[in-house]
């Protein structure tokens, strides 16, 4: 489905809307909840991390924790796959996970700044 800004999505009352709230967001726009619709709001102007370089961060601050996956992804509340997978760069994680790993591992925003990608 094309997205563009404005448009309305209506839904029935008894439709689970978080699923259309997370496709609109993870399309880079702002997704507006009213009573019984969801509108697609102004586009989300955030840089790009390097997921590849915040992978290598994240090994490096892990092991130098001497924190395994394994516990790492009990504190955090994912699966030691989805931390590999951001360890090899496969995927960033959201917001709020990264908000934990931030707090765990002692992760500095200047760190994080240097990881986004210049375009």
């Amino acid at each position: 489905m094309n997205l563009f800004e404005g448009m309305i999505i209506w839904t029935f009352p008894d439709t689970d809307i978080r699923a259309y709230k997370r496709t609109i967001e993870e399309s880079g726009f702002r997704a507006i909840v009213g009573h019984d619709y969801i509108q697609v709001g102004k586009p989300y102007t955030k840089a790009k991390m390097d997921s590849n370089e915040f992978g290598k961060l994240l090994k490096k601050k892990r092991r130098a924790k001497d924190i395994t996956r394994q516990d790492l992804s009990k504190e955090i509340g994912v699966s030691q796959a989805t931390i590999f997978d951001w360890e090899i760069g496969r995927r960033l994680p959201r917001d709020y996970n990264l908000k934990k790993l931030k707090e765990l591992l002692d992760i500095s925003e200047g760190e994080l700044k240097c990881l986004i990608k210049k375009q």
